[in-house]
């Protein structure tokens, strides 16, 4: 062992054993016969604060009441508590957005936290960070890779610290049109949507709130930069309640109304017109009972490609009243799909027939 990494554990042995102050660590090194001076022992202490790897200790400071700095190496209150946040992310994931995040929690941990969660809905400053940043509109439970769940403890932790994140991104978001290159992100809420999440996030520099799904990002890295405040969920709401769901879209918010038609066999309509209304579809929905049968369904929306594909999702079993804007969309997407089944045919068509005899 050289001289020094000997002096090195000496001390590391000496300081997890008691509290030292430099001048008590001198005398103790004349004792053991060291030899080490007083500006090198600071040295050494200073050296031993960047290089300590053994888990969960850490060389932490104090200062006593003759005001002079005392050194002890203790087992890390910082590193359990760390995983215990880690825990409680983990934890509240798999409670509120999908069972798959079990695996993932400590062992020891979950029954402490089941304790935690039965005596205080928030037992620690932590804890209800999801709950109060988590938009779910209750369609499916959330789906996706363990690649993404690590992603979104990220961003769960940066929503925590009110701490930007460096967002690389794929070129197609489902929610809204790509936003090129590395940019720095105050992440607000995560939305949990059709069985996928998204992020409702604000670029640095502006103001625009943009969604974005959690799929598309490639990279999340904390940018180790805070931001004030974050914002109110009621501006959340308000921007998603121009869209129907997530996707972005465009143009004025034109007034909805879509008849669910009522057939010869009233149990199965009576089952399908009590799902519809027993859901929310739109924060601005409501139900018209039909003179002919049936039920209208009305909210106030932009229109979206959401939305068009929600509407083809029901085919004959509805009927699109207005407005006439989207009427016209709707006939152009039935077209395009009757061409593109056209093509579909034709090819399989040409692909059967048997080759030319030479």
């Amino acid at each position: 062992m050289q001289r020094k990494s000997e002096r090195l554990f000496r001390i590391y042995q000496r300081l997890k054993s008691i509290p030292q102050t430099i001048e008590e660590l001198y005398r103790w090194s004349k004792q053991a016969d060291l030899g080490i001076s007083r500006r090198t022992l600071y040295r050494y202490v200073e050296e031993l604060e960047n290089a300590i790897h053994e888990p969960d200790f850490e060389l932490v400071v104090t200062n006593q009441e003759s005001k002079e700095k005392k050194w002890h190496i203790v087992h890390s209150k910082r590193s359990v508590d760390r995983r215990r946040r880690d825990a409680i992310r983990s934890y509240y994931l798999m409670k509120y957005l999908s069972g798959n995040h079990i695996h993932s929690l400590s062992a020891g941990f979950l029954d402490v936290l089941e304790q935690d969660f039965h005596k205080n809905a928030d037992p620690d400053h932590h804890n209800g960070i999801l709950p109060h940043h988590l938009i779910a509109t209750g369609w499916s439970e959330a789906n996706y890779s363990d690649n993404d769940a690590a992603h979104l403890l990220v961003l769960i932790k940066s929503i925590e610290e009110k701490q930007f994140v460096k967002l690389e991104l794929t070129q197609q978001l489902a929610a809204e049109v790509p936003v090129k290159g590395i940019h720095e992100w105050a992440i607000h809420f995560i939305i949990s949507h059709r069985g996928s999440l998204y992020v409702a996030a604000i670029r640095k520099g502006q103001q625009r709130i943009h969604f974005m799904e959690l799929d598309s990002m490639i990279s999340v890295i904390p940018a180790g930069v805070k931001y004030r405040k974050h914002i109110p969920k009621s501006e959340v709401d308000k921007e998603l309640s121009k869209r129907f769901g997530i996707t972005a879209s465009e143009g004025p918010v034109y007034k909805i109304s879509i008849l669910f038609k009522s057939g010869n066999d009233s149990s199965k309509e009576g089952f399908r017109i009590s799902f519809i209304q027993n859901r929310t579809w739109h924060t601005s929905q409501k139900f018209i009972p039909h003179a002919g049968g049936g039920v209208i369904l009305q909210f106030k929306s932009q229109l979206n490609s959401e939305l068009l594909g929600w509407l083809l999702m029901w085919m004959d079993a509805i009927e699109v009243l207005g407005p006439p804007q989207l009427l016209k969309l709707l006939d152009k997407k039935i077209s395009d799909i009757g061409t593109a089944i056209q093509h579909g045919a034709t090819k399989v068509q040409r692909e059967r027939k048997p080759p030319k005899r030479k």
